[in-house]
């Protein structure tokens, strides 16, 4: 598929590129007006890690780290090339990883990621309990679930795989009250592998809030979807579900939009071409 043709469904690629370029390179960063409560997320911003020139390695990694005493709460991640997946997002109170890796494809060309961290002083009740693993086997399709402890809420998600590869699709990060679920799909399966699902914890907040869109499924290789949090909230965490797919199409961002903190932009493409009817949903963590 065409540069041309990715390049009309993931615009939001251009736009962030540019972004995280300015500054002389450093990381970009946009406070929030929430008022600073027990019960509300207080210093929110977004930091966004170097988007680096394309690169043609097999696999690469980008890191966006929080600045002072800010912890993470949500996170996001911006592939620009669809023959690229995302092995993994995973998350330290300080620092989102982005891991990357070509998928199967025979010609892949350079590419470049992006991985975003939503940062906000420490929120009361404030964990991160440890991964829930799968089981490493070689089956095609697994679901992880990911619980908060005690009374505390999902704020951010996070995920990784082991030994997948660019053949393990992640296509399904569902947030809800106090779970996270996840779903892989490995496109060649046979080989031996893990899915490991986190979940970003703390106390209930009043405006906490999770949104999400009808199904996208218009007719074409690529698809976008958002969703956008109520008056008075901003997005934490951004996440996807791609309906049908089956491990055949790769999610290439996961962001909040650069014109509008409030809404979350998901995007995916079929890196081979399928036959197989599916469609895109966003989903946003609104506080």
């Amino acid at each position: 598929m065409s540069a041309t043709a990715f390049a009309a469904v993931v615009t939001v690629a251009a736009v962030a590129a540019g972004e995280a370029g300015s500054a002389s390179g450093a990381s970009t960063a946009t406070p929030t007006t929430q008022a600073a409560t027990d019960t509300a997320i207080a210093g929110l911003v977004e930091v966004k890690s170097l988007f680096e020139p394309p690169t043609v390695q097999t696999s690469d990694t980008a890191t966006a780290v929080c600045p002072g005493e800010k912890v993470v709460v949500g996170t996001g991640f911006l592939i620009a090339d669809p023959n690229v997946v995302a092995t993994g997002l995973v998350v330290t109170e300080k620092t989102v990883k982005l891991r990357a890796h070509v998928d199967t494809s025979p010609n892949p060309g350079p590419w470049s990621a992006q991985a975003m961290a939503y940062c906000a002083d420490r929120p009361k009740g404030y964990v991160l309990p440890p991964l829930v693993t799968s089981v490493r086997s070689a089956e095609a399709e697994k679901t992880v679930f990911a619980t908060c402890p005690g009374n505390t809420q999902v704020l951010g998600t996070s995920f990784d795989t082991s030994n997948g590869n660019g053949r393990v699709v992640v296509d399904e990060i569902l947030p809800s009250t106090n779970k996270i679920s996840v779903k892989a799909f490995d496109r060649t399966p046979g080989n031996r592998w893990r899915l490991h699902v986190g979940a970003i914890c703390a106390a209930p907040l009043d405006n906490r809030t999770v949104v999400t869109t009808s199904p996208v499924k218009f007719n074409s290789n690529g698809k976008a979807a958002e969703a956008t949090c109520p008056i008075g909230t901003q997005v934490i965490n951004n996440s996807f579900d791609l309906i049908g797919s089956l491990g055949q199409v790769n999610p290439t961002s996961a962001i909040r939009k650069v014109i509008s903190s409030r809404t979350s932009q998901v995007a995916g493409f079929e890196a081979f071409g399928t036959n197989k009817s599916w469609a895109i949903r966003s989903f946003a963590v609104c506080a």
